[in-house]
């Protein structure tokens, strides 16, 4: 049968873009031809955002033929405040976790950094706490170890499954319905604040699990699908509340304890610096539903699929993906150095000429680079060295300097993270998984933020357009 077609024609009005006119900021500045209404409200803004990008640009609706300010992608005007999370693109680009820049935060303990971000409090206390509510709940009920193993392992993409698995701890909990409450009232709002943080801390800790057990559950069911689900939990390594986080999500994923011993610092590391980032899209994700005064699990598994998606933590797949199909296409078994080279520039040329990604490079805030990759870079590189062909380090090298030096563009967290994760020997279609086990707990820290110290609902607004052009 035939699909059917929804949409009669492809010059349907539904498929033209919007008639758009890119304009330099710099210049309107210059020129002093920016409308009044939008020189009082924004050029401060617009000032700011040149010292961070010379090359910024306003978007001006031109459908009707006259001139209206888009902010497209929300990126030039602030829509709140927040102290969990900074970034700033000067200096060859800055992150801090609240006021701690990320160098000094990198090599934590990864429940003291979780602690820093959802309650600003790094006190033994607290941080012992949140390290024992974690170690206690990364165990999944027996429901969603079911989900696992009735997910079809030949279609499902992993993180389809963490974030279907996300949305159906929902319905397991007891506190699902915790949002009802008077948040008005102060001394409620401090239980319900804490509560709120229990809520999220269990589906933080448990998405290493959901991740490792996809990965056992499925191997199995690739050699075995007669394999019934209770034969094979018997089988994989579960989490041990006696462990601590990182060593737990090593034994799940690794049997040789040589390398849960080798990666465990690497792995922290990792971890550390994936776990927030301003207002990226998961996390602004997450910020618009708490804004709602909706769960945590929906404000989760939406973020989940926020950071699905290839233009966001789906890169961190696309690197390594695209870094095999040079080795394997473009360079074919060559060994000479200049014609590898050569062939590597090539390739990187034509992408950027053509329009499409060069996957890790460039940022839309970090425009003179990313610490996290600087920070990951020469660990990628161990890492390739020591466990995998050496031409990925030529891959690595050749694309960061062509696109430095053609494009002005820099690597960000992915460019370094994908083939470290890879040579670890994590599959490419887990990389995002693991930036979400990461990134989680950032998500809570936006979400309590927005809860209880903005409280306000967000609603952007957006100009509309009739099918005659006309904008009213």
């Amino acid at each position: 049968m035939a699909d059917p077609f929804y949409i009669s024609s492809p010059d349907s009005v539904v498929l033209k873009p919007f008639s758009r006119e890119y304009v330099p900021i710099k210049k309107l500045v210059e020129e002093g031809t920016l409308d009044a209404e939008i020189v009082r409200m924004f050029l401060p803004i617009f000032k700011s955002a040149l010292e961070e990008n010379p090359n910024a640009k306003l978007v001006y609706d031109t459908t009707t033929g006259e001139r209206r300010f888009i902010d497209e992608g929300m990126r030039l005007v602030p829509f709140t405040q927040t102290a969990v999370c900074g970034v700033i693109s000067e200096d060859g680009g800055k992150l801090f976790y609240r006021d701690r820049p990320i160098d000094e935060v990198a090599n934590w303990d990864p429940m003291k950094t979780a602690s820093l971000l959802i309650t600003g409090d790094v006190s033994e206390k607290t941080v012992r706490l949140i390290t024992n509510t974690v170690a206690n709940y990364m165990e999944l009920p027996p429901q969603l170890y079911r989900h696992i193993f009735e997910s079809d392992v030949r279609i499902s993409e992993p993180m389809a499954v963490m974030r279907t698995a996300v949305s159906l701890l929902g319905n397991f909990s007891d506190h699902i319905n915790l949002n009802r409450y008077n948040l008005l009232d102060k001394g409620h709002r401090w239980e319900l604040a804490n509560k709120l943080i229990g809520v999220g801390l269990d589906i933080s800790a448990k998405m290493p699990t959901i991740s490792a057990s996809l990965l056992n559950i499925w191997e199995v069911k690739n050699m075995d699908r007669t394999k019934r689900l209770e034969e094979i939990l018997d089988k994989i390594t579960r989490p041990d509340p006696t462990n601590d986080y990182i060593t737990n999500i090593l034994s799940m994923y690794f049997k040789d304890e040589a390398k849960i011993d080798e990666f465990h610092e690497i792995l922290k590391i990792y971890v550390n610096l994936h776990m927030s980032h301003g207002f990226n899209a998961s996390t602004f994700t997450t910020t618009e539903i708490a804004s709602t005064h909706s769960t945590l699990f929906a404000a989760m598994s939406a973020a989940t699929g926020a950071l699905q998606g290839p233009l966001h933590g789906g890169a961190s797949k696309e690197v390594m993906e695209q870094w095999k199909r040079i080795k394997d296409y473009e360079l074919g078994g060559l060994t000479d150095e200049n014609v590898i080279t050569d062939k590597i520039d090539t390739y990187v040329r034509n992408v950027l000429a053509s329009g499409h990604s060069v996957f890790g490079e460039g940022h839309g805030k970090l425009k003179k680079g990313d610490k996290r990759a600087t920070i990951l870079e020469p660990m990628a590189l161990a890492m390739i060295e020591k466990y995998g062909d050496k031409v990925y380090a030529t891959i690595g090298k050749r694309i960061e300097y062509i696109c430095r030096e053609e494009k002005g563009l820099y690597p960000n967290v992915d460019f370094w993270s994908s083939p470290l994760l890879y040579h670890m020997g994590f599959k490419p279609d887990f990389n995002t998984v693991n930036f979400t086990i990461a990134r989680s707990f950032g998500w809570l820290g936006a979400y309590i933020e927005q809860m209880f110290r903005n409280s306000v609902l967000i609603r952007p607004d957006g100009y509309f357009v009739s099918d005659n052009g006309k904008i009213r």
